[in-house]
């Protein structure tokens, strides 16, 4: 499974991600492309409002890295945290 397909499975949203050599303890809002934008025109309304919103809003899929990571396997993952601490999913993405 590509790290795209996990993060169009994952529902996670209350977990920080680490992404091993990308980033360390983030949150962010939306993981991929939302589902409910279906053309090229709603997903410029989106990235207009997200850079408008910058303060309130974070996108993985914006992050500059991640073109270059999304489609490579997951190698593995993990969720750590819990009772008082702050949950965090791991993963490890195989090398291009």
């Amino acid at each position: 499974m590509t790290i795209a397909e996990f993060f169009t499975n994952y529902n996670g949203r209350n977990a920080l991600i680490t992404i091993e050599q990308y980033c360390e303890e983030e949150r962010y809002e939306y993981y991929t492309i939302p589902c409910w934008i279906k053309g090229e025109e709603e997903l410029k309304e989106f990235l207009a409002e997200y850079n408008q919103k910058l303060y309130s809003q974070s996108c993985l899929f914006m992050e500059p890295w991640w073109n270059e990571i999304k489609d490579r396997e997951v190698q593995r993952w993990n969720i750590i945290g819990g009772s008082g601490y702050p949950m965090e999913l791991t993963i490890k993405v195989a090398e291009s």
